[in-house]
């Protein structure tokens, strides 16, 4: 899948909540993913074979994963500890 402005292939998002200072585990299905392009959703594209994954990212977007403005973003620093990413097929 194409992860570049310029790629015509969509990306893959999934949204997920944190909590400050405390460690919270996150199980994303690849049911759950949406295909999005420039933040636009994408409907009726899936995300069907694991073997298609090529990158794995995180971002703190302006757009939750349905296109609609992210409550959750706003002014001031961003920090997020990744401690594990594990693929379960």
């Amino acid at each position: 899948m194409g992860h570049s402005l310029m790629d015509s292939n969509p990306t893959f998002s999934h949204d997920f909540l944190t909590q400050n200072g405390v460690p919270t585990e996150h199980t994303l299905p690849i049911s759950g993913f949406a295909a999005q392009k420039r933040g636009r959703t994408l409907n009726g594209i899936f995300l069907e074979d694991p073997a298609e994954i090529r990158y794995v990212g995180l971002i703190l977007s302006l757009v939750t994963q349905d296109g609609k403005p992210n409550p959750h973003f706003g002014d001031g620093p961003f920090r997020i500890v990744l401690h594990e990413v594990e693929f379960i097929v």
